[in-house]
């Protein structure tokens, strides 16, 4: 609570500053950008004219590129300043892109999408039941038999080697990420450090994380099936030497 009233969600102010651009563009660079939407396209088995579903999409850094190859996008992500900006690009690109400003769990569609996909750890910021929430959405806009993808860091990769302090630069910015994982509720809590030329901004997160185990039965429960596990960076199959875990679903009727 603060004195205004419920504190809101950390993600609520958390993507809607400047140097939240910097952050993306330096832990996501162009080449990793490159190799991700080809794996997204290859695991999904896309093509030419697949209506897809990015959700949330961001700035479409991974949607785009998929409209360019054919595909026929759909991004929807809650913060109107990134879908401004996807929407600009996907109008200079000529692709067939749509951003929509919506909540993840307000997917407005019915079996109309040929494939789904959620990456770079978008999934988890809310509740057990908002989680399952968006995943029921998801599987009412797919069409039968329709895959999704969803890339996440699991409890496997997140405790790993698990660093409680990590230092990286992000354009003009130092950043410090301090790291907490909560046993019992299982939510990774970080507090961020944004440090520009003596200015300090700080911002905070939290994720629900899940097992490989735990998301398969969590996906099972809202209609999913036929699951297959990789190291979303390799392409290999999923192991505690991944850095991400994507999961392959597909809806079952």
């Amino acid at each position: 609570m603060t004195d205004n009233g419920p504190e809101a969600p950390w993600w609520d102010t958390f993507f809607r500053s400047a140097w939240s651009d910097d952050v993306r563009s330096s832990m996501k660079p162009e080449d990793v950008t490159r190799q991700e939407a080809e794996f997204i396209r290859k695991v999904l088995r896309l093509k030419e004219g697949d209506r897809v579903l990015d959700v949330p999409c961001g700035d479409g850094r991974l949607g785009l590129p998929l409209a360019e190859s054919g595909c026929d996008v759909v991004g929807v992500d809650l913060q109107p300043r990134l879908i401004e900006a996807a929407r600009r690009e996907a109008a200079q690109l000529r692709v067939r892109f749509e951003g929509r400003e919506a909540d993840m769990r307000d997917l407005p569609w019915l079996e109309e999408f040929d494939a789904s996909f959620c990456f770079w750890s978008s999934f988890g910021y809310l509740d057990d039941d908002g989680n399952r929430e968006f995943l029921e959405a998801v599987w009412r806009a797919l069409k039968p038999d329709a895959p999704f993808l969803l890339d996440t860091q699991s409890i496997e990769t997140t405790l790993t080697g698990f660093l409680e302090k990590d230092w990286f630069e992000a354009g003009n910015w130092t950043v410090l990420e301090e790291r907490q994982f909560d046993c019992e509720t299982s939510r990774l809590h970080g507090h961020w450090s944004f440090i520009r030329e003596g200015e300090i901004q700080k911002k905070r997160i939290s994720i629900r994380m899940y097992t490989c185990r735990e998301l398969t039965g969590l996906l099972a429960a809202c209609g999913f099936g036929d699951f297959e596990s990789y190291d979303t960076m390799t392409g290999n199959p999923f192991s505690l030497e991944a850095s991400h875990l994507g999961l392959l679903a597909r809806k079952k009727t």
